[in-house]
């Protein structure tokens, strides 16, 4: 029997149809593009992902749209999120597949682990308890205990990727990026500057395989459509912005899987 596959169906949001009507106009500004991004020295990347393009240019289109948006809200259903990129693919329910690849460092990096401290509260009200009377919060046991968390970071000053998409308007939403990764507001990943310049491509799959690896997550489907093989294990991942969101993910290979 024939594997078959039930996916969500995808959510419309009103806020958005206008950038994605714009963005289908002005296609013909499409241009093969490099992206880099200048850190400030010392600011670590904080994460186990590497920083997908795409989702930084859709969350800034979201931010534009829509101030109010709520996380939850795009956890329940995938959604068609406009980018000024040129669109490689769209599967069976018209997420987008954009030809733009993640941001890998460039030059020397160091892999490290980053500790943060999850502390009780130390407000002098939410220490009362009403069944034990007036005692302490314990920082040993329960849900106020102190945890030390480890995060892998990445201490680097320069990362970079390629797209091929409208450089005038990923320009204007950059602009506005001033950390990547996670524990922005901590902090980590400050940006000092972003660099939009011309690339050489061959064919705007060179968004996605660069030196016989992917740079780019690459779903099953799409890789059928192009004629792309693919040596590895098949996970399920993210593929469309936003990629953290699990009703989106499908079947395919992660980012250094190598091209056969």
């Amino acid at each position: 029997m024939e594997q078959i596959t039930i996916h969500q169906p995808i959510a419309e949001y009103a806020p958005l149809a206008s950038y994605r009507e714009r963005y289908q106009q002005n296609a013909g500004q499409h241009r093969a593009l490099r992206v880099r991004v200048e850190l400030n020295d010392g600011a670590e990347i904080i994460g186990y992902e590497p920083i997908h393009l795409d989702n930084l240019l859709c969350s800034q289109v979201v931010n534009e749209a829509w101030n109010e948006i709520s996380i939850w809200e795009w956890q329940k259903k995938p959604a068609d999120l406009p980018a000024p990129l040129k669109v490689l693919w769209r599967d069976a329910r018209g997420l987008p597949y954009y030809a733009c690849s993640v941001l890998l460092p460039i030059g020397d990096t160091v892999n490290d682990v980053t500790y943060m401290h999850k502390r009780a509260p130390s407000g002098q009200f939410s220490k009362g308890n009403k069944k034990t009377g007036n005692l302490p919060l314990s920082p040993i046991r329960g849900r106020w205990m102190e945890r030390r968390i480890p995060f892998k970071s990445t201490l680097v000053t320069e990362l970079g990727g390629y797209c091929v998409g409208d450089p005038a308007e990923i320009a204007r939403l950059l602009q506005n990026v001033s950390h990547i990764g996670k524990k922005r507001s901590s902090g980590f990943g400050e940006v000092l500057q972003w660099h939009i310049e011309p690339a050489i491509m061959k064919s705007p799959l060179d968004c996605i395989i660069r030196d016989g690896k992917l740079i780019k997550p690459l779903p099953m489907d799409a890789a059928r459509e192009h004629g792309i093989k693919v040596d590895g294990p098949v996970y399920q991942i993210g593929w469309t912005p936003p990629q953290w969101n699990p009703s989106g993910f499908d079947a395919g290979w992660a980012v250094g899987s190598k091209v056969a």
